[in-house]
């Protein structure tokens, strides 16, 4: 059992981080609680702080420009990819209705469905830039993820075979 620093309540040593002394190699207890460490954490943050990150947030629920534009710039830069668009580009991209699947289009508000906007690159080599991205349905964009254009073919022939 240990008190806490900043609570001044006693609690288990479960409640407690330890470290190791990179000089002694002696493995000490902190003073202060998880909680209290944890509380201190995320009162770090400014007023204005917060409210600028609830302004992001609402912007990349309510546009799904600047969600597109965001993802795409951070894989871009993950996959090492060449990247040229921007958000008002997107904007002039954005279809009513998937090109693929020809089903209507709209923004997921708390999570992804099928008929949810997706930006994909037609050449995945060529990257995020201008004429080789479009806008179509998550369910379209999931099933040519990872398909050659030839397993494609094999699916459709086999699937018509099978109707007749």
């Amino acid at each position: 059992m240990k008190k806490c620093r900043n609570c001044k309540i006693t609690k288990n040593l479960t409640h407690f981080q330890n470290w190791i002394h990179p000089k002694n190699n002696k493995q000490y207890t902190r003073n202060t609680c998880r909680e209290c460490i944890n509380l201190k954490t995320k009162n770090k943050q400014t007023p204005a702080q917060l409210r600028s990150k609830a302004k992001r947030e609402k912007k990349r629920r309510d546009d799904p420009a600047y969600r597109m534009y965001h993802g795409a710039k951070q894989r871009a830069k993950k996959l090492n990819l060449p990247f040229d668009i921007d958000q008002d580009y997107i904007r002039s991209i954005i279809p009513t209705h998937c090109p693929v699947l020809e089903i209507p289009l709209s923004n997921g508000e708390k999570q992804f469905h099928d008929n949810s906007l997706s930006l994909d690159r037609i050449i995945p080599s060529k990257g995020y830039t201008r004429g080789n991205v479009c806008v179509i349905s998550d369910r379209a964009n999931r099933i040519k993820r990872d398909a050659t254009l030839d397993e494609l073919k094999r699916i459709v022939y086999y699937m018509e075979s099978k109707e007749t």
